[in-house]
């Protein structure tokens, strides 16, 4: 009787996991509250990331929040409990951050609020992984995944022990003399415990890319108001701060701050495809500083643009190199890296500079530059690219 009713058990889980289809699943951000099932004494989850400024160690500015799970509302908690929780910064810990790969140069909390109004600070995977109890939900998987930073799921089914997901693995690798892309898809198990386990890699390629460097995209509207930013890239965005998702809807003051703690709004991405005009400017890297101060407000950049482009740059570039620098045109930029803004602004100044390591200077003509006005409400954007020494 007894090895008659194991032997059901085991046919009705086989023809479960038979029978289960493969659903899609969504980016992390994209997931809402209730997706998500926190243990009881979890009232509310949140995991912000700051970056962090190079000598300090510290965030260098406000945090921005990667994932919120507040099924409930916390009205019922002090006020003063719920502002302090609002307003708590990543910190360095000798132990890990929250993720296993994280963007360079910056710190990744978890923060939780609990059901006797106590809050936890948490900087271990195995931290979150607990409060989410069982993984029970697509959405929950996703996270997990998200937090072990190597795979982005796209499908998955539930099997008797967890769920099977088909997930993709991108990289881009960017040390300004050989750029390229790494593409894996991988079929992996989710177990209950939120463990990945049986990872086998199903395909990978690897071909040389151009990545495209820090565009900042600077607002100023004329009043405090909602502003929508998209992008059509000839390539992949790889990156962005606050969370691209399917675009940018931020508040933006006058002054230019964005959601009370963003200077600009933040992508990298690769390109296809580049085009570069004939003229530009032969500069040795040790000449760049000057060379900066010169050209970037004749471009359009006022002080504190110009001061956040060097700051960036001057770092990446090398002193001892010789370079050809060119600027991308602004109808390569229209039909290849496409910014779309609603409302649209009166004014819009795009800065893409192309940085190319060469080994002897020649004559290279320099191009004629027209100061734009920034007038009405204006938008501006600076980045780059660094190809490599041929």
């Amino acid at each position: 009787m007894i090895q008659k009713t194991v032997l059901i058990i085991l046919l009705t889980i086989g023809l479960y996991a038979k029978g289960a289809k493969w659903q899609e699943l969504k980016s992390v951000h994209l997931y809402t509250a209730s997706d998500f099932n926190l243990k009881p004494s979890v009232k509310c989850l949140e995991i912000k990331t700051c970056m962090t400024d190079t000598a300090s160690k510290k965030c260098g500015g406000k945090p921005f929040t990667e994932v919120a799970i507040c099924p409930k509302s916390l009205k019922h908690f002090d006020s003063k409990l719920i502002n302090r929780f609002e307003k708590l910064f990543p910190k360095s810990s000798t132990k890990d951050n929250i993720r296993k790969v994280i963007l360079p140069n910056s710190i990744t909390n978890g923060f939780v609020i609990d059901d006797k109004g106590t809050i936890w600070r948490l900087n271990e995977i195995e931290d979150i992984i607990d409060i989410l109890g069982e993984i029970d939900t697509s959405a929950e998987v996703q996270l997990v995944l998200w937090l072990y930073g190597k795979h982005h799921g796209k499908r998955y089914k539930k099997v008797s022990d967890g769920y099977e997901v088909i997930s993709e693995n991108f990289r881009s690798i960017c040390d300004g003399i050989d750029d390229y892309e790494e593409y894996s898809t991988y079929s992996l198990h989710v177990n209950r415990e939120g463990k990945v386990t049986k990872e086998k890699r199903l395909k990978y390629n690897k071909h040389k890319v151009q990545l495209v460097k820090k565009p900042a995209i600077y607002l100023y509207p004329l009043r405090k108001q909602r502003i929508d930013v998209s992008l059509v890239i000839n390539g992949d965005i790889t990156v962005s701060i606050p969370p691209y998702n399917k675009g940018w809807s931020v508040m933006v003051d006058t002054n230019g701050t964005i959601e009370n703690r963003y200077d600009y709004l933040f992508y990298e991405n690769t390109l296809k495809t580049i085009e570069l005009p004939n003229e530009g400017w032969i500069k040795q890297g040790n000449e760049l500083d000057v060379w900066f101060n010169a050209i970037l407000p004749k471009l359009g950049l006022n002080a504190k643009e110009t001061e956040q482009f060097k700051e960036y740059w001057l770092k990446e570039l090398d002193k001892d190199a010789l370079y050809e620098i060119k600027l991308f045109s602004l109808p390569f930029l229209t039909e290849n890296m496409t910014l779309i803004i609603d409302p649209k602004p009166d004014t819009l100044i795009r800065v893409i500079f192309n940085f190319k390591a060469i080994e002897k200077s020649y004559d290279l003509k320099e191009p004629t530059i027209t100061t734009p006005e920034r007038s009405g409400f204006h938008v501006l954007e600076w980045g780059g690219m660094i190809e490599g020494e041929e």
